[in-house]
C-alpha cells in the first residue's frame, strides 16, 4: 500500500477540490418549513413579540444593524414594513451626512427627478437606511417600486406634498434564521472610495480565503502537522498574498482549530458574523416592526403607520434614528441654483418636498429626517375639525448615549456627525389596538400652514396638452396621477406622443446596436439633435428615453426609437457630444413606462400651491443649546393664526 504522504491527493476517491468545498459552504441549506406563505407569515408576525431589531452589529465599528427576530424559511419574503423612496437634491457646498445612507436614482426609478446639472441622490427609510453592509454576507436585496401618485394636483391640496415612489421593499435571497443580522449591499465602491477602509474585505477577499482554508483543510485530512500547516499559511498569507483585503480575511486564523472552525460555520465570511438569541435581542436592542404600512386613514395623507400588534400606554412604539442636515433650511429648496435673496415671495415656499419629514423647531436651523418607519406617522389633533387627539408623543432616548451627549452641546457638535447620531422615542399615550393608525400631532404650526394652504389652494394652469413639436394633443392636465393611469393603459395611442409634462423611458437592452443620428434617420424617425431625448438621455445608464413607433396591443410590444447621448473627447477640438439611436421591434411592454419630465412631477410644483412645511419637536422637550434662530414677530403672529 502507498503510504497515504506519498498517494496524490486527487486521486483519493474522497477527496474534493477546494472549489467544489466552497461551493457546498456557500449552498444554502433548506429549512424545514421552506413552504410557509405569505400570510402564514404575516400572521405569525403579529403574535410575536417583536420580529425586528435594532442592536449592535456583529461587524466591529459598525455601530448597531438590523436583525431578525422571526425565521425566514424561503427566500423572497418581504423584511420590515413596505416604505417610500425619497429623492432629495444635493445642496448646499456642505457635504451631507445623507451621502452614506443614499441610493442610485436608477434603482428607483428616481433618475428622471432631477436634470444633469441638478442630480438626486434617494434615501429609503427602515432596511434601506438602517443594515450594515457585509461584502461576504448579503443576505437580502432591495425591489423596485410602485410608482403610483394616489393624489392629484388638479384636485387634491395635498399634491405633491409625499413621495409617490412607495412600497419599496427588502427580501431575503436565503434563508434566514431569527437571531441573524440583516445585510444589504451599497455596492464595493463604498468601501473603495474610503481610504479608512482599504483593509475591508469584500466578497472577492472571502472567497480567496474560503479557497486557501479549503486547501490547508484537505493538507490536513492526509495528516500534515498542525504545526507545518500553521505555518504554510502564515507563510502564505505573509509571502504569497498580496491582496491587503485578503490578508485581513487570513490574519484571523492562527491554529488549526481556527481553520476547522471555519469548516463548522461554512466559510471566511460567516464565522465573522454571530446568530443572536431572542433573549440577548431583547436585553440589548429596541423592536423597530411594531408599524406596518398601508393607505392612510387621514384624508390627502398618504401612507400611513399603523400597529402590527397591540401596544400599552407609555410604551415605546418606535425608536427612530434621526439624520440631520448640514447648511441650514435653506439648504432644502428645491431649487438649488436659485439664490435666497433672488426670490419672489412666492419662490420662498418652493423647498423640496422632501421638507414634509424632516423635524425641527421654529427656533432652530436644525433639520431631522427618520431613518426608519417612523417616517409614515401623520398627523393628527382634537384642535381640527373632526381630529382626534393624537396616540403618539415624542421622547428623546434614555438609553441612546450619543442622544444623551448632543443634547447638551451646540448644534455645531451635532453637525460635525457624518452618521445619524440622535435617537428619539416615538411613545403610546393611551393604549393602542392592532392595526389601528399611529398618529402624532406636529405642532401648531404646522396645522395652521396646513389649513391656511387648503384655503388658499388652487389648480395650477393646465399643462401637457402641448407635444414638443408645438402640436395640440388630446390629453390635457397632466399630473403625476395622470401619468400613472396612462401606465395602465400603454396602448391608448393619445398618450404616446410626449408632452411638456411626460414622455417615455424604457429598460436597457442587451446587445444595442448603436448607430450615428445622420440626416436619413432625422428624416425618416423626424427627430434632430435638438430633440430632448438627448438631453434627457445624459441622465441614466440604464433606463434610456424612447419613442414610440408603433404597438401591438394583441401581442404585448412595442417598436420603439431609443435616444443615447455621451460626451466624446476630439484630441485636436475639445469634447462634444455624441447622439446615436437603437431602434428595437417587440419590445415588451413591461420594459416600457411613461414617466414626468425632469422637474415636472407633482413634487416640483413651484407656484405656492404645494404643501411644505417642517414638523415641530415639542417645546417640553426641545433642547435650549439647540435654539439658534430669533422668531420675528410676524412669524409668531403667523404660527398662531
Amino acid at each position: 500500500m502507498i503510504p497515504d504522504d506519498m498517494f496524490p491527493l486527487h486521486w483519493r476517491d474522497d477527496y474534493k477540490s477546494p472549489k467544489q468545498v466552497v461551493k457546498e459552504w456557500v449552498e444554502p441549506i433548506a429549512h424545514p418549513r421552506a413552504n410557509i406563505t405569505e400570510k402564514e407569515y404575516v400572521d405569525e408576525l403579529r403574535k410575536v413579540k417583536c420580529g425586528l431589531y435594532i442592536a449592535p452589529s456583529t461587524i466591529d465599528g459598525a455601530g448597531n444593524g438590523v436583525y431578525t427576530a422571526v425565521d425566514l424559511p424561503r427566500a423572497d419574503m418581504a423584511i420590515g414594513p413596505k416604505i417610500s423612496a425619497n429623492f432629495v437634491f444635493v445642496a448646499g457646498d456642505a457635504p451631507q451626512p445623507w451621502a452614506n445612507y443614499d441610493w442610485s436614482p436608477d434603482q428607483y426609478f428616481m433618475e428622471f427627478e432631477g436634470t444633469d446639472k441638478m442630480p438626486v441622490s434617494v434615501l429609503v427609510p427602515g432596511i434601506g437606511m438602517m443594515s450594515n453592509f457585509h461584502p461576504g454576507l448579503v443576505n437580502v436585496v432591495g425591489r423596485n417600486p410602485v410608482v403610483q401618485a394616489t393624489l392629484d394636483k388638479y384636485k387634491d391640496p395635498g399634491a405633491g406634498a409625499f413621495s409617490d415612489h412607495h412600497s419599496c421593499s427588502f427580501v431575503n435571497e436565503i434563508p434566514l434564521y431569527a437571531g441573524d443580522e440583516i445585510f444589504i449591499s451599497y455596492g464595493d465602491e463604498w468601501f473603495e472610495d474610503r481610504s479608512h477602509l482599504k483593509h475591508v474585505p469584500l466578497e472577492k477577499n472571502y472567497l480567496q480565503g474560503d479557497l486557501i482554508t479549503a486547501f490547508m483543510l484537505s493538507l490536513a485530512n492526509i495528516k500534515i502537522s498542525s504545526s507545518s500547516l500553521e505555518s504554510l499559511l502564515f507563510l502564505i498569507t505573509h509571502e504569497f498574498v498580496s491582496d491587503r483585503r485578503t490578508k485581513t480575511v487570513l490574519s484571523k486564523l492562527n491554529s488549526l482549530a481556527e481553520i476547522q472552525q471555519i469548516r463548522t460555520v461554512r466559510g471566511t465570511a460567516a464565522a465573522t458574523a454571530e446568530r443572536r438569541s431572542l433573549e440577548w435581542l431583547d436585553e440589548n436592542g429596541s423592536c423597530i416592526d411594531h408599524i406596518y404600512v398601508k393607505e392612510s386613514t387621514i384624508p390627502q395623507a398618504g401612507k400611513g403607520g399603523f400597529a402590527r400588534r397591540p401596544l400599552r400606554k407609555d410604551d415605546v412604539i418606535i425608536p427612530v434614528q434621526m439624520l440631520h442636515v448640514r447648511g441650514g433650511r435653506d439648504v432644502l429648496r428645491r431649487r438649488v441654483d436659485i439664490a435666497l435673496e433672488d426670490s419672489a415671495p412666492n419662490i420662498l415656499a418652493d423647498k423640496q418636498y422632501i421638507y414634509n419629514y424632516m423635524y425641527s423647531h421654529p427656533e432652530s436651523s436644525v433639520l431631522l429626517f427618520p431613518v426608519n418607519t417612523g417616517v409614515v406617522i401623520n398627523h393628527s389633533s382634537a384642535r381640527m375639525k373632526n381630529g382626534k387627539a393624537p396616540n403618539a408623543k415624542l421622547k428623546w432616548s434614555l438609553t441612546d448615549k450619543k442622544t444623551q451627549y448632543f443634547l447638551n452641546k451646540p448644534l455645531e457638535a451635532l453637525m460635525k456627525e457624518d452618521y445619524a447620531s440622535i435617537v428619539v422615542d416615538f411613545v403610546a399615550t393611551r393604549d393602542i389596538a392592532a392595526d389601528e393608525e399611529i398618529t402624532l400631532d406636529y405642532g401648531k404650526e404646522w396645522e395652521n400652514a396646513w389649513n391656511r394652504h387648503v384655503e388658499h389652494w388652487e389648480p395650477p394652469f393646465p399643462t401637457g396638452g402641448i407635444g414638443l413639436e408645438g402640436e395640440e394633443l388630446t390629453i390635457l392636465s397632466i399630473s403625476s396621477k395622470k401619468i400613472y393611469e396612462m401606465n395602465q393603459n400603454k396602448f391608448d395611442e393619445d398618450t404616446w406622443t410626449w408632452s411638456e409634462d411626460h414622455f417615455t423611458v424604457c429598460d436597457e437592452i442587451k446587445d444595442p446596436l448603436w448607430r450615428p443620428l445622420d440626416t436619413v434617420a432625422m428624416t425618416e424617425y423626424n427627430v434632430g439633435t435638438n430633440h430632448s431625448g438627448f438631453e434627457i438621455a445624459k441622465m441614466s445608464e440604464t433606463r434610456k428615453p424612447c419613442m414610440i413607433l408603433d404597438g401591438d396591443e394583441e401581442e404585448g410590444n412595442f417598436d420603439v426609437f431609443y435616444f443615447r447621448s455621451y460626451e466624446t473627447e476630439v484630441e485636436e477640438n475639445g469634447s462634444y457630444y455624441a447622439y446615436e439611436f437603437d431602434v428595437v421591434e417587440n419590445l415588451p411592454a413591461e420594459s416600457l413606462m411613461f414617466v414626468s419630465r425632469p422637474l415636472r412631477s407633482d413634487q416640483h410644483r413651484n407656484d405656492g400651491n404645494r404643501f411644505v412645511h417642517e414638523i415641530k419637536i415639542t417645546d417640553s422637550i426641545f433642547p435650549e443649546v439647540w435654539k439658534d434662530l430669533k422668531i420675528t414677530d410676524q412669524q409668531q403672529e403667523i404660527g398662531k393664526s
